[in-house]
């Protein structure tokens, strides 16, 4: 069984939900990785990642909905129309 640290750094998450491996170029998707995955064991220890390894934490990001929720011209699911 290949060691995890072993491809770091050469595999891709494609948006189709495929793993590729940089060498060969070949690709499964997670179904076909699940069975070796569950034998790995997990690690005993792991270290915290470090609060700039993350892009938006910390960050203000603009949230696209809050105006239209604010002055109600959004209408959610919630919300019932009346009938007249």
């Amino acid at each position: 069984m290949t060691d995890r640290g072993d491809c770091a750094g050469r595999i891709a998450i494609r948006p189709n939900g495929a793993v590729t491996h940089a060498s060969p170029g070949r690709s499964l998707d997670y179904g076909a990785l699940v069975d070796a995955a569950a034998k790995l064991k997990a690690p005993d220890t792991v270290a915290p990642r470090k609060a700039t390894d993350f892009g938006l934490v910390g960050k203000p990001v603009r949230r696209l909905d809050s105006a239209s929720k604010l002055v109600r011209r959004r209408l959610e699911a919630r919300d019932e129309v009346a009938e007249s």
